[in-house]
């Protein structure tokens, strides 16, 4: 089999997979870990990412507040979300009804009360420190003890991220690739 053969790329990538389950496995504390429920996610920042990852959470079935800082740009969000669904819907990938229904999960907002509800908080932000940081630092006020915090960073330290709050241990990297609901779109 040729090594750059499509075959060859899948099989290599299902060996790192499966070697990568198996040390997560290992990882030490992991089997007193508790699975969180998740049904209520924010998501903080409404351009491209922001939007496409509110949409893929909308897709999964689960209620999203897209947040922005001000109204504008939360509108600017809603209407990126909602040209993505008219998108799928104008090449016969998804039914009207069916947009209707995954838009009808998602608000956008420039309230950032709504992260109190949240069961998770995704961070889709610049990659510049200090705006993930004083994003963390506000979700540390804000969010309810035991609220997943994630970070969409693609390399930022998501340790020096969570030292921006007081739970640490509640936050982790969550990355999205670029269009973030490409499978689906």
């Amino acid at each position: 089999m040729a090594q750059n053969s499509p075959t060859a790329s899948n099989s290599s990538a299902f060996a790192h997979l499966e070697a990568d389950e198996r040390l997560a496995a290992e990882v030490p504390g992991i089997e007193h870990a508790e699975p969180r429920r998740v049904e209520r996610v924010s998501v903080i920042g409404a351009g491209t990412m922001g939007s496409g990852i509110a949409a893929c959470l909308a897709d999964a079935g689960l209620s999203v507040d897209l947040l922005e800082q001000d109204a504008s740009a939360a509108m600017a969000g809603a209407a990126r979300v909602q040209a993505l669904y008219a998108s799928r819907v104008q090449r016969g990938r998804l039914a009207e009804q069916e947009a209707a229904s995954r838009l009808d999960r998602i608000r956008a907002t420039d309230d950032w009360g709504a992260v109190q509800a949240a069961d998770m908080v995704i961070e889709a932000a610049f990659e510049d420190m200090s705006v993930k940081a004083a994003i963390f630092a506000r979700l540390d006020a804000l969010a309810r003890p035991g609220t997943v915090l994630a970070t969409n960073t693609s390399y930022l330290d998501v340790d020096a991220i969570a030292a921006a709050t007081r739970r640490p241990e509640d936050v982790l990297g969550l990355h999205f690739f670029s269009r973030a609901c490409h499978a689906a779109a």
